[in-house]
């Protein structure tokens, strides 16, 4: 157990590892070496092996472990004479990103010239592609969501925004659990959709931003001309929280929120109620992405015409105020 390890050498007398036979020991040798492939996966090894001498019950055996020596996986047993060869093994289960992983070579035998010598050995694998996805909420129309409100995906996997993970090699889709209220963009070395390959080695970053999306107002006039009037809706105009730029059947955006809808005064016309969405004072709260409409009514105000009599009796007459019949357009007033 105390043989000097030996990688990439030759097969050459003085280069390769020997363990041997001794009679009584369980194994009589073994030579055990520890490999950290902690960033790698599809995990190989390589190694030459040459047995000597061999008979009866003696055994040769390459094996690894993944949890630090307490089992151990065949790679291969022999149990008679062989030449040098090498030998390559992997993908090997279990042995990706493994602190614990080990190597091992043993022999049982009845003699110490009953032996087997190991060389060139080589573990290797692939770096571990790396993603990180980010979340970016944008809340510039009153909207209230943060970055933990949006979980976010790699496939299956669920993953923190700005942390590095790790993945195999091949294809994934980036996604969240989206908000109706918020639009989604995918940016980054992801494609517009989420999709992205990676291969071994890469360190990629996928963006996901989410941005509140503003609610619009639209003012729905009714204009009522059965007292001679002769305005259009297009004539009345409408402000919102007191600042003027409404106008009749065209979309506005604004905020999330409480907001005051109100008509500019037109003279000749008397406003109704507010209806639709708004009450009837002109308040409404507004949600993110709410198309709201609110209605209004103008009628033209009939004018009014007062006929006054007057009756000068300083000649004598008589006469008064009921006497005369006053008329406008034939109509008795």
């Amino acid at each position: 157990n105390n043989e000097i390890w030996t990688d990439n050498n030759t097969a050459s007398a003085g280069h390769a590892v020997e363990a041997d036979g001794f009679d009584g020991l369980n194994p009589d040798d073994a030579i055990i070496k520890p490999f950290d492939t902690t960033g790698y996966e599809n995990i190989k090894v390589r190694y030459s092996r040459r047995i000597s001498n061999f008979s009866g019950f003696d055994n040769f055996k390459a094996r690894y472990s993944t949890d630090g020596g307490v089992s151990w996986t065949n790679l291969e047993s022999l149990d008679s004479d062989t030449s040098f060869g090498s030998m390559i093994f992997g993908p090997l289960a279990g042995a990706d990103d493994n602190l614990n992983f080990q190597i091992r070579f043993e022999v049982n035998a009845n003699n110490s010239g009953d032996n087997s010598h190991i060389d060139d050995v080589v573990v290797w694998g692939e770096p571990i592609p790396s993603l990180t996805v980010i979340k970016s909420v944008i809340n510039d129309n009153g909207g209230l969501k943060i970055v933990s409100d949006f979980p976010l995906f790699v496939g299956a996997t669920g993953v923190t925004s700005g942390v590095q993970e790790e993945f195999s090699a091949g294809t994934y889709i980036v996604s969240e659990t989206g908000d109706p209220q918020y639009s989604a963009v995918i940016s980054g070395d992801c494609a517009e959709d989420g999709s992205i390959t990676l291969v071994p080695g890469d360190i990629k970053t996928c963006t996901i931003t989410n941005d509140d999306i503003a609610p619009t107002i639209k003012i729905f006039k009714t204009v009522i001309n059965d007292n001679g009037g002769s305005a259009v809706e297009n004539d009345f105009s409408f402000s919102l929280d007191s600042i003027p730029g409404l106008f009749h059947n065209i979309a506005a955006t604004t905020t999330a929120g409480s907001h005051i809808v109100s008509e500019n005064f037109f003279f000749g016309y008397a406003p109704s109620v507010w209806g639709g969405d708004c009450n009837s004072d002109g308040s409404i709260t507004l949600a993110l992405d709410q198309d709201a409409v609110c209605t209004i009514t103008n009628d033209d105000i009939a004018p009014k015409l007062t006929v006054i009599k007057i009756i000068n009796n300083n000649d004598g007459g008589l006469l008064n105020v009921a006497d005369f019949s006053l008329f406008v357009n034939e109509n008795p007033v």
